[in-house]
């Protein structure tokens, strides 16, 4: 994590996105208090308690999560970059080790293949 103090803007995602009607990009929500170990961010009406290590909710349960600005930023190129990748139906094996500016690289790429039928 980034140093976090009251006022950033972040975002805040839970693991059943769509279904709990989260928006694409996550809830908006701004840094309240920053302590020691803990985070408050406002989002929704409501204020909810996250851990800095990892950003996870402090609830036992560690369904939602915030990211900053930038790590928002950065997890939507890798998004757009991986879905190209699959349009084209090529896979990024688990622990594949490249960067993002590959990734982006690769997928950039990959939009100038064309469809070809073998005959």
């Amino acid at each position: 994590m980034t140093t976090l103090k009251a006022g950033d803007e972040v975002r805040v995602f839970d693991v059943n996105g769509k279904r709990v009607g989260q928006p694409d990009g996550g809830w908006p929500g701004t840094i309240v208090k920053v302590g020691r170990t803990l985070v408050h961010v406002a989002y929704r009406s409501r204020t909810e308690t996250f851990r800095i290590d990892g950003g996870a909710s402090n609830d036992g349960y560690e369904h939602q999560h915030f990211l900053t600005m930038t790590e928002a930023a950065v997890r939507n190129r890798h998004g757009a970059a991986r879905a190209i990748l699959r349009t084209h139906k090529i896979a990024l094996e688990y622990g594949h080790g490249l960067t993002l500016d590959q990734i982006e690289a690769l997928a950039e790429v990959a939009r100038t293949f064309t469809e070809t039928t073998e005959g």
